[in-house]
């Protein structure tokens, strides 16, 4: 019905875009780098990744690219493609690509749990870490995200404000506390699909990409 882009913004300029890929359908997209070994989705994460590193800027050893994905972005795969083939680091949620992913058990083992609950599971690939973060922001709903390991920090973040109508018409709201690496990506996530910024501990380069 029109042309689709994946496209890469920068959270430092704004929001302004700086990168952009036409999808060109099924098997157009088989002809790009990256397809025969990724598969079309990761293959199309790499592509923005490495046409995106350091916001277009010259490299600085001190500052590490973080990539952030919605889930159409996100899998273990994904993780493990982005530290191994671009050395940078990638935290996603993850909702239909959950193979290897223990989102059952993250969901199952949090069914009861109180909002604001969080519970991080670690594996190892080819000698790297890469890590399930299960999130609670009410009963209802698990969120699931996979991580490499310096995405980010477990410890305390800026908290979600929960927001609701009281029995007496008046607005109402309340705190919930979330991992500091969620509440950075729930910072950008209504601005774009897909953008990149630097693990916690560095100098910030941010790039948002769209679907």
């Amino acid at each position: 019905l029109g042309t689709e882009l994946k496209t890469v913004a920068s959270v430092e300029s704004n929001g302004h875009m700086i990168y952009a890929e036409i999808q060109e359908g099924k098997l157009g997209m088989r002809n790009k780098p990256f397809f025969n070994s990724y598969g079309a989705t990761c293959a199309c994460t790499l592509r923005l990744a490495k046409g995106t590193l350091d916001a277009g800027q010259k490299t600085d050893p001190s500052t590490r690219n973080l990539f952030f994905g919605d889930s159409w972005f996100a899998s273990l795969k994904t993780a493990v493609a982005v530290y191994e083939v671009v050395n940078a680091e990638f935290c996603g949620p993850i909702k239909t690509a959950h193979a290897k992913f223990p989102k059952a058990y993250l969901e199952q083992t949090m069914a009861d749990w109180v909002p604001g609950s969080h519970l991080v599971l670690e594996t190892t690939v080819k000698g790297n870490k890469y890590y399930a973060i299960g999130y609670k922001y009410n009963m209802k709903k698990v969120l699931c995200f996979v991580c490499t390991e310096n995405a980010g920090s477990t410890e305390p973040g800026e908290p979600y404000e929960a927001k609701w109508t009281d029995n007496n018409g008046n607005p109402a709201s309340r705190l919930i506390p979330r991992p500091s690496v969620l509440s950075h990506y729930f910072n950008y996530f209504n601005q774009i699909c897909f953008w990149i910024s630097t693990s916690c501990n560095h100098p910030s380069f941010f790039n948002l990409l769209s679907s």
